[in-house]
Protein backbone atom coordinates (compact mmCIF):
# COMPACT_ATOMS: atom_id res chain seq x y z
CA UNK A 1 0.00 0.00 0.00
CA UNK A 2 1.44 3.37 -1.07
CA UNK A 3 1.40 5.91 1.64
CA UNK A 4 -0.93 8.43 1.53
CA UNK A 5 -0.04 12.09 2.19
CA UNK A 6 -2.19 15.60 3.00
CA UNK A 7 -1.32 19.12 0.96
CA UNK A 8 1.31 19.53 3.74
CA UNK A 9 3.10 16.00 3.19
CA UNK A 10 1.98 14.27 6.79
CA UNK A 11 1.54 11.06 6.07
CA UNK A 12 -1.56 9.24 6.57
CA UNK A 13 -2.68 5.93 8.13
CA UNK A 14 -1.96 4.09 4.96
CA UNK A 15 1.55 4.43 5.49
CA UNK A 16 1.60 2.75 9.02
CA UNK A 17 0.24 0.08 8.03
CA UNK A 18 2.29 -0.46 4.84
CA UNK A 19 5.31 -0.08 7.31
CA UNK A 20 3.82 -3.00 9.37
CA UNK A 21 2.33 -5.01 6.16
CA UNK A 22 -0.84 -7.22 5.71
CA UNK A 23 -2.89 -6.87 8.80
CA UNK A 24 -2.87 -10.48 9.98
CA UNK A 25 -6.57 -11.82 9.86
CA UNK A 26 -7.81 -8.76 8.66
CA UNK A 27 -10.40 -10.76 6.48
CA UNK A 28 -13.26 -12.41 7.19
CA UNK A 29 -13.56 -15.75 9.41
CA UNK A 30 -11.68 -16.36 12.65
CA UNK A 31 -8.50 -15.02 11.64
CA UNK A 32 -10.72 -12.05 11.31
CA UNK A 33 -12.14 -12.40 14.32
CA UNK A 34 -9.24 -13.06 16.48
CA UNK A 35 -7.88 -9.74 15.06
CA UNK A 36 -11.22 -7.74 16.19
CA UNK A 37 -11.04 -9.30 19.37
CA UNK A 38 -7.29 -8.07 20.31
CA UNK A 39 -8.30 -4.53 19.18
CA UNK A 40 -10.92 -4.76 21.42
CA UNK A 41 -9.34 -5.74 24.27
CA UNK A 42 -5.85 -3.63 23.70
CA UNK A 43 -8.75 -0.67 23.49
CA UNK A 44 -9.66 -1.97 26.86
CA UNK A 45 -6.59 -1.90 28.31
CA UNK A 46 -5.94 1.53 27.27
CA UNK A 47 -8.72 2.54 29.01
CA UNK A 48 -7.74 1.06 32.29
CA UNK A 49 -4.67 2.71 32.02
CA UNK A 50 -3.83 6.12 34.03
CA UNK A 51 -4.20 7.62 30.46
CA UNK A 52 -7.54 7.29 29.24
CA UNK A 53 -7.12 10.60 26.74
CA UNK A 54 -3.49 9.29 25.32
CA UNK A 55 -1.23 12.07 25.25
CA UNK A 56 1.17 10.76 28.06
CA UNK A 57 4.55 9.10 27.66
CA UNK A 58 3.05 5.79 27.52
CA UNK A 59 0.74 6.62 25.07
CA UNK A 60 2.94 8.73 22.45
CA UNK A 61 6.37 7.38 23.10
CA UNK A 62 6.87 4.80 20.39
CA UNK A 63 10.29 3.78 19.34
CA UNK A 64 10.71 4.02 15.84
CA UNK A 65 13.47 2.10 13.71
CA UNK A 66 14.63 2.97 10.72
CA UNK A 67 16.82 0.39 8.22
CA UNK A 68 18.37 1.31 4.72
CA UNK A 69 20.77 3.33 3.15
CA UNK A 70 22.73 6.42 5.05
CA UNK A 71 21.50 4.82 8.02
CA UNK A 72 24.44 4.19 10.82
CA UNK A 73 23.99 0.34 12.18
CA UNK A 74 23.12 0.18 15.49
CA UNK A 75 22.87 3.62 16.59
CA UNK A 76 20.15 5.07 19.11
CA UNK A 77 19.26 8.46 18.78
CA UNK A 78 16.46 10.29 21.75
CA UNK A 79 16.15 13.25 18.89
CA UNK A 80 12.26 13.42 19.09
CA UNK A 81 10.63 12.09 15.73
CA UNK A 82 7.29 12.38 14.46
CA UNK A 83 5.21 10.68 11.62
CA UNK A 84 5.39 14.16 9.54
CA UNK A 85 9.42 13.41 9.12
CA UNK A 86 8.37 10.38 7.45
CA UNK A 87 7.97 11.53 3.76
CA UNK A 88 11.05 13.74 4.04
CA UNK A 89 13.42 11.05 4.80
CA UNK A 90 11.99 9.01 2.23
CA UNK A 91 12.25 11.84 -0.10
CA UNK A 92 16.10 12.21 1.42
CA UNK A 93 16.86 8.63 0.59
CA UNK A 94 15.53 8.23 -2.78
CA UNK A 95 16.84 11.70 -4.07
CA UNK A 96 13.19 12.87 -4.74
CA UNK A 97 11.67 16.31 -4.56
CA UNK A 98 8.66 16.39 -2.77
CA UNK A 99 5.43 18.52 -5.05
CA UNK A 100 3.79 19.99 -1.60
CA UNK A 101 5.32 21.76 1.31
CA UNK A 102 6.43 19.72 4.01
CA UNK A 103 6.20 20.41 7.89
CA UNK A 104 8.64 17.68 8.65
CA UNK A 105 12.53 16.64 7.98
CA UNK A 106 14.59 14.00 6.87
CA UNK A 107 15.70 11.91 9.49
CA UNK A 108 19.00 10.90 7.55
CA UNK A 109 20.68 13.64 8.86
CA UNK A 110 19.24 13.30 12.47
CA UNK A 111 20.69 9.40 12.47
CA UNK A 112 24.35 10.65 11.29
CA UNK A 113 24.36 13.64 14.03
CA UNK A 114 26.39 12.90 16.99
CA UNK A 115 24.65 14.83 18.80
CA UNK A 116 20.63 15.02 20.09
CA UNK A 117 19.02 18.73 19.49
CA UNK A 118 15.94 19.79 20.87
CA UNK A 119 12.63 20.05 19.15
CA UNK A 120 8.69 20.14 19.45
CA UNK A 121 5.75 18.07 18.02
CA UNK A 122 2.11 18.09 17.91
CA UNK A 123 0.05 15.76 19.81
CA UNK A 124 -3.64 16.58 19.05
CA UNK A 125 -6.82 14.71 18.89
CA UNK A 126 -8.72 17.52 17.70
CA UNK A 127 -10.82 19.53 17.14
CA UNK A 128 -14.05 17.55 16.85
CA UNK A 129 -17.44 18.45 16.74
CA UNK A 130 -18.35 16.41 19.52
CA UNK A 131 -16.63 14.66 22.76
CA UNK A 132 -13.35 15.98 24.38
CA UNK A 133 -10.36 16.54 22.42
CA UNK A 134 -6.56 18.23 23.06
CA UNK A 135 -3.52 19.88 21.44
CA UNK A 136 -0.29 19.99 22.87
CA UNK A 137 3.18 20.12 22.63
CA UNK A 138 6.00 17.36 23.40
CA UNK A 139 9.47 18.15 23.57
CA UNK A 140 12.29 17.15 25.21
CA UNK A 141 12.00 18.44 29.02
CA UNK A 142 8.15 19.87 28.52
CA UNK A 143 4.49 17.77 27.73
CA UNK A 144 2.36 20.95 27.63
CA UNK A 145 -1.76 19.97 27.12
CA UNK A 146 -4.32 22.08 26.07
CA UNK A 147 -8.02 20.52 26.10
CA UNK A 148 -11.21 21.13 24.71
CA UNK A 149 -12.83 21.41 28.61
CA UNK A 150 -10.35 24.70 29.07
CA UNK A 151 -8.16 22.70 31.33
CA UNK A 152 -4.72 23.02 31.08
CA UNK A 153 -1.09 20.49 31.59
CA UNK A 154 2.13 21.63 31.64
CA UNK A 155 5.10 18.81 33.06
CA UNK A 156 8.59 19.42 33.42
CA UNK A 157 10.03 15.76 32.22
CA UNK A 158 13.68 16.60 33.97
CA UNK A 159 12.11 16.59 37.36
CA UNK A 160 8.86 14.47 37.01
CA UNK A 161 9.22 11.96 34.47
CA UNK A 162 6.00 9.79 35.36
CA UNK A 163 3.91 12.96 34.51
CA UNK A 164 2.79 12.82 38.21
CA UNK A 165 2.13 16.57 38.73
CA UNK A 166 1.06 19.34 36.32
CA UNK A 167 2.38 22.60 36.89
CA UNK A 168 0.69 24.60 34.95
CA UNK A 169 -0.96 26.67 37.85
CA UNK A 170 2.09 27.29 39.24
CA UNK A 171 3.98 31.02 39.31
CA UNK A 172 7.39 30.23 38.72
CA UNK A 173 6.67 28.17 35.42
CA UNK A 174 4.26 31.79 34.16
CA UNK A 175 6.90 32.11 31.68
CA UNK A 176 7.24 28.46 30.16
CA UNK A 177 3.60 27.83 30.04
CA UNK A 178 3.15 31.41 27.73
CA UNK A 179 6.52 30.13 25.44
CA UNK A 180 4.60 26.37 24.80
CA UNK A 181 1.26 27.86 24.53
CA UNK A 182 2.30 30.74 21.80
CA UNK A 183 4.50 27.75 20.17
CA UNK A 184 1.86 25.52 20.11
CA UNK A 185 -0.30 27.83 18.47
CA UNK A 186 2.57 28.40 15.76
CA UNK A 187 2.67 24.83 15.16
CA UNK A 188 -0.76 23.87 14.83
CA UNK A 189 -0.80 26.19 11.65
CA UNK A 190 2.49 26.70 10.18
CA UNK A 191 3.59 25.21 6.76
CA UNK A 192 7.01 24.22 5.87
CA UNK A 193 9.87 25.69 7.30
CA UNK A 194 8.13 27.91 10.06
CA UNK A 195 6.87 24.04 11.90
CA UNK A 196 10.88 23.21 11.95
CA UNK A 197 11.81 26.28 13.65
CA UNK A 198 12.66 25.72 17.72
CA UNK A 199 13.76 27.97 20.02
CA UNK A 200 14.68 26.89 23.64
CA UNK A 201 11.61 27.46 26.38
CA UNK A 202 12.46 29.38 29.63
CA UNK A 203 12.48 27.11 32.89
CA UNK A 204 11.10 28.09 36.11
CA UNK A 205 12.18 31.11 37.99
Amino acid sequence: MAARLDRRGRVRGGAQRAARGPRKGAGSGPAGSDHRARRVRDRAASRGSRDPAGHREESIRVPLIIRGPGVPAGKRVTTIAANIDLAPTILDVAGATAGVTLDGRSLIPIANDPAPFARGIVVETGPRQSDAWYAGIRSPRWSYIEHSTGELELCDLRVDPFQLTSVHDDPRYAATRAALASRLTTLRTCAGDVCRQWTPVPGPE
